[in-house]
């Protein structure tokens, strides 16, 4: 892409000093820095789950003691 900026001095000779190094342009050695100033994609922060407590708990059972529990309830409503 080609844009026209503006560039501090000290910026375009340190640009064109490493473009003489490397033996590229000035536009290539300012895209260069400018990568060099980006954050870094590879260091994000490791994901930590929140927990919160989450009230009463619930108890698991099967469906034929929930069955046999009704069972028992029944029965016992007609002895008495």
């Amino acid at each position: 892409m080609r844009l026209t900026i503006r560039l501090d001095e000290e910026v375009y000779t340190a640009a064109r000093a490493i473009a003489a190094e490397k033996g590229t342009s000035v536009g290539e050695a300012v895209n260069d820095l400018a990568r060099a100033g980006l954050p870094r994609r590879d260091s994000a922060v490791d994901y930590i789950p929140m927990s919160q407590p989450m009230g009463m708990k619930v108890e698991c059972i099967k469906v034929s003691e929930i069955l046999d529990l009704e069972d028992r309830e029944r029965l016992g409503r007609r002895v008495q």
